[in-house]
């Protein structure tokens, strides 16, 4: 009986281990070809590089970004900071449960985003 234990228990550890961060499943689902995104840090980082106006500025488009942004269960306060964020605002930073987020905004370069796991 010790050894079903001991063998479930590793099972477990196993599945755990091969199951995808929430970031890496987010990016599965709404960046299947990881054009966009850039998944770092073991899976605790998601770069994103959203399309703009100018050529080779980046190619996730918006209807991927709101899947990102559903998938990670992005609060709508953070969703309309990102959306609202101008180009001269610079820099923004802002966090919801299990995340943190920072980006930028140009037209011409469009959203560019970092989000972590905290």
């Amino acid at each position: 009986m010790v050894v079903v234990l001991v063998g479930a228990g590793v099972a477990a550890v196993i599945n755990d281990a091969a199951k995808p961060s929430p970031l890496e499943a987010a990016q599965n689902a709404c960046d299947p070809d990881h054009g966009g995104t850039q998944l770092a840090d073991d899976g605790h980082t998601l770069i994103i590089d959203s399309q703009g106006k100018e050529l080779g500025s980046g190619s996730l488009t918006f209807i991927e970004l709101l899947c990102l942004q559903t998938e990670l269960h992005m609060t709508q306060a953070v969703a309309a900071h990102m959306g609202d964020t101008r180009a001269l605002d610079g820099r923004q930073e802002d966090s919801w449960e299990g995340f943190t987020a920072s980006w930028t905004y140009h037209p011409d370069s469009g959203l560019d985003a970092i989000i972590r796991t905290v």
